[in-house]
């Protein structure tokens, strides 16, 4: 065993099977000089004596090397609130003509482990979701008769995929080719799932009370079929809602057709909707310039289905019209 110092009762050792050691170690001091001011001349300076030395040093402990860092941070922190005086040596020199005391200290967790620089997730975390409500517990139990048929049934896949999370809002089961089920998951926000629920479906629909032995079972991204809102809505005069009041209702309107219409996979592009929601606001009129009816995909073919996905809003206030 080797012995490098000590600080109070703080060994620094070096052996096989124990390493407490120090780095940094820095040593300084200063004097007190005060001043004196004299009357059209120059100011004077008198020694008044020596402010008390001050060293920083780091210390590494480490579970590996040893050591119990817990009780050691301790030990430094008891002297601290305490004030013990600890005498410091080096090497067979001992430092300062009187003890020291622990001013402060600073404890973080470094190289935790070897070549360790940071921890993060690799993917978005995703698939948190609140216990069914009634509405989606009710529609999963209409959907579980199909989870009896040990065939491949699609309503079986549909209904062990949506098993996974609430947040799940729709699925298509698909079947390109004998023997191949694609499955496409689209979330209650209107976006497809992620990583972490595409692969929590997968294993829920892969297990071996749901697959039939020859299904080859994926799950995939359904096609984006883009779209804009745009139109200029006019306001009837002598109305009693205020045109603030209309505006805000107009926007909640858009939010309700946008959340809809990107709501199920397959759903046409339906403007007759979006009109529909405008005229409950109150408004006199609608001038709709986009969307035009759009004929998605729904699966049930051998190509991928469609989900519509907004680009652009623009909204117009025409201002006021007579009756």
């Amino acid at each position: 065993m080797g012995v490098i110092g000590s600080l109070g009762d703080v060994a620094f050792t070096v052996s096989r099977d124990l390493v407490r050691t120090l780095d940094k170690f820095q040593w300084s001091g200063s004097a007190r000089y005060g001043v004196h001011q004299r009357h059209a001349g120059n100011a004077l300076t008198e020694f008044t004596g020596l402010d008390p030395d001050q060293i920083s040093l780091d210390l590494t402990f480490s579970a590996e090397l040893g050591t119990n860092p817990m009780e050691e941070i301790w030990r430094l922190f008891r002297y601290e609130r305490n004030g013990t005086t600890l005498p410091l040596t080096l090497g067979e020199h001992a430092y300062g003509r009187f003890r020291w005391t622990i001013l402060s200290h600073t404890s973080a967790i470094v190289d935790l482990f070897d070549y360790y620089d940071h921890c993060e997730n690799v993917t978005v975390s995703d698939g948190g979701a609140d216990r069914a409500t009634d509405e989606e517990y009710y529609e999963l139990m209409r959907a579980s008769m199909d989870s009896y048929s040990c065939a491949g049934a699609k309503g079986g896949y549909i209904y062990f995929a949506k098993q996974v999370s609430t947040e799940i809002a729709d699925v298509i089961a698909a079947s390109p080719t004998p023997g191949v089920v694609k499955l496409y998951v689209l979330m209650k926000d209107g976006t497809q799932a992620g990583e972490e629920i595409k692969s929590a479906v997968l294993a829920a629909c892969s297990a071996d009370d749901v697959r039939p032995l020859t299904d080859l079972v994926t799950v995939e991204d359904a096609e984006t079929a883009p779209y804009n809102v745009a139109f200029t809505y006019y306001t009837q005069k002598g109305t009693a809602k205020s045109a603030s009041q209309i505006a805000t209702d107009v926007q909640a309107a858009v939010d309700a057709y946008t959340a809809w219409q990107g709501g199920k996979l397959g759903r046409d592009v339906n403007p007759s909707h979006l009109t529909a929601l405008l005229m409950d606001t109150g408004v006199k009129r609608v001038e709709l310039a986009e969307p035009a009816f759009m004929a998605l995909r729904d699966g049930s073919g051998k190509d991928v289905p469609q989900v519509a996905k907004l680009g652009t809003v623009t909204i117009t206030n025409g201002g006021y019209e007579d009756e």
